[in-house]
Order: C-alpha cells, then sequence, then structure tokens
C-alpha cells in the first residue's frame, strides 16, 4: 500500500513525499521554481528515491512516517 503525503513551504505546496514498498520519494511540483527544501536537495525535476526516509524530513514527517 501506497501513502503519500504533500508538502508545503512558507504556505505553499512544493511537493510529494510518497512511501511504497520500494521506498521513498520525494518529486517537487512540475511547475515549481521556489526555495529547495534543503542545500541537499535542490529543486530538480526527478524524483528524490531513497529506501529509507530521507534525513531532512526524520525530524519533520508525521508520527508512523
Amino acid at each position: 500500500m501506497a501513502r503519500k503525503i504533500s508538502v508545503w513551504l512558507y504556505n505553499q505546496p512544493i511537493g510529494t513525499l510518497s512511501e511504497d514498498p520500494a521506498g521513498f520519494a520525494f518529486y517537487y511540483r512540475l511547475n515549481y521554481n521556489g526555495r529547495a527544501l534543503s542545500l541537499s536537495m535542490p529543486v530538480r525535476p526527478e524524483p528524490y528515491l531513497s529506501e529509507d526516509l530521507h534525513p531532512f524530513f526524520k525530524g519533520l514527517a508525521p508520527e508512523g512516517w
């Protein structure tokens, strides 16, 4: 079962964090060209893929992620 959550920055939706059996993915919205979430995650069209939750999100994600 996949889970998805909208990611917001400065009261603006900027991307989506999702989890499926293969791992986690964060991707910025297609037309987003604002500030990056962190220096380690600059804005780009390709998703950030990881088997484990990206360190940036570990302290910010809702409980259970």
